[in-house]
């Protein structure tokens, strides 16, 4: 049950922490691209400075030079466009990218850039006599330290967010601790004063019984006798559905429980069981019980919960379908191995914010159908149910809307089951 509660705490730790990681990544990433532009820039300012022919062929690494074997090229140009001098003959740059990097220089206004597609920055600087100085720089060995970079860094991203999210399931359960605690206490308590309470409720309605009965009871005191045996009853319903909601979540939360009493049954049977024994009921109510149930289908559960669970969720249709109309119960194979079983009635559409606690405990609405057990009920007949499935290793769910309400239960299928999808 405190599951959901754990993943969520995973979830906000690890999205928070993966937040900060990714301001304080780009931020290094950054300051980093930056520091790699301020060394070239400076490279080149120093060789922009002074005369052409003091300025020396610099060596570099054997792969990805501009030339021969040359870090810095320098040209100097005319305001034509035509190469006048070079420090470096050889330059092996294609003569289109030759060009295109001069065009730049000369009609760019920034005075420097970068060759789309090359591991060339160039800077240039208008000298005395009118030509233009052009120093390109062989930025492979700075690109690749800035990839590798950025490949150490978001491998260090993505280890750091694992690391984050395995520590932070472990807190979960530390943080959740309490709660499952105070849970455990106040499922105790519910269990066990319920059982205290069924031994006075059975005094007073076998006392109000032994009243009803006798004859010097006067025929006006009755009704007092009467409306305090209704009330016994209806305490009554209350503490055993009590008693079966706390079972229900002892099974959620343990299901090696005793309270479960797990065996393989046939689903399909028993649907249609508890079906037949609404038909009266329903016609009652002015409505029909119309079936759509695959055969065959088997799952491991305890019985008697399994068929509260159904007899829940067709007494619920049942009770708040329109007049004339049909309660229909499909249960049918669904993928990966499960079953569905739906109840569907045509009546009151139940309103978004209903419809979010419609399995809450003894939420109560006008417009909504969380009193299954009688009108005027307590409002655990859909949380008897929920816990019901989720102790089975299912879920439970609801929708509304102007064709219908339908409530569908999810239960994993027996290997036995007579079809498979």
């Amino acid at each position: 049950m405190l599951g959901p509660l754990k993943r969520k705490f995973t979830i906000v730790v690890t999205t928070l922490v993966g937040l900060v990681l990714t301001g304080v990544l780009a931020a290094s990433l950054w300051f980093s691209w930056l520091a790699k532009s301020n060394a070239m820039d400076q490279v080149l300012d120093h060789y922009l400075e002074g005369s052409l022919s003091t300025q020396p062929a610099v060596d570099m690494r054997p792969e990805g030079a501009i030339g021969s074997g040359v870090l810095v090229t320098l040209l100097e140009v005319s305001p034509t466009g035509i190469v006048l001098a070079t420090n470096n003959p050889s330059v092996s740059l294609d003569a289109d990218d030759l060009e295109a990097i001069v065009s730049m220089a000369l009609g760019g206004a920034s005075g420097d850039g970068r060759v789309d597609g090359l591991d060339v920055a160039w800077k240039s600087r208008r000298l005395a006599n009118g030509n233009l100085r052009i120093a390109m720089l062989d930025a492979s060995g700075y690109n690749r330290f800035w990839k590798s970079q950025v490949t150490r860094s978001l491998v260090a991203f993505v280890l750091s967010l694992g690391a984050v999210t395995i520590i932070a399931m472990f807190l979960a359960d530390w943080v959740v601790q309490p709660i499952q605690e105070a849970f455990d206490r106040q499922r105790r308590f519910v269990a066990d004063a319920s059982h205290e309470l069924k031994t006075p409720l059975a005094v007073i309605l076998a006392n109000s019984d032994i009243l009803l009965r006798s004859d010097a009871l006067l025929a006006r005191d009755r009704r007092w006798v009467e409306s305090t045996q209704d009330e016994a009853q209806r305490m009554r319903g209350l503490v055993v559905d009590l008693l079966q909601l706390a079972k229900a979540d002892e099974g959620v939360a343990n299901p090696a429980s005793p309270a479960l009493s797990t065996r393989e049954m046939d689903l399909s049977e028993l649907v249609e069981s508890a079906c037949l024994e609404f038909d009266a009921i329903a016609f009652d109510r002015g409505c029909a019980i119309k079936t759509e149930i695959v055969e065959g289908l088997h799952v491991q559960g305890d019985p008697d919960w399994t068929s509260r669970l159904v007899r829940i969720l067709v007494d619920n249709a049942c009770k708040y379908a329109c007049r004339g109309s049909e309660v229909t119960v499909r249960l049918a194979p669904e993928r990966h191995r499960r079953l569905r079983l739906s109840v569907t009635n045509q009546g009151e559409t139940i309103l978004p914010g209903d419809l979010r606690h419609v399995f809450d405990r003894f939420y109560r609405s006008d417009r909504s159908r969380t009193r299954t057990d009688s009108p005027g009920g307590f409002g655990l007949g859909l949380a008897i149910a929920k816990g019901i499935a989720e102790a089975q290793g299912g879920s439970i769910a609801a929708t509304s809307d102007r064709a219908g309400t339908t409530f569908f239960v999810i239960l994993p299928q027996s290997p036995h089951s007579a079809r498979e999808t």
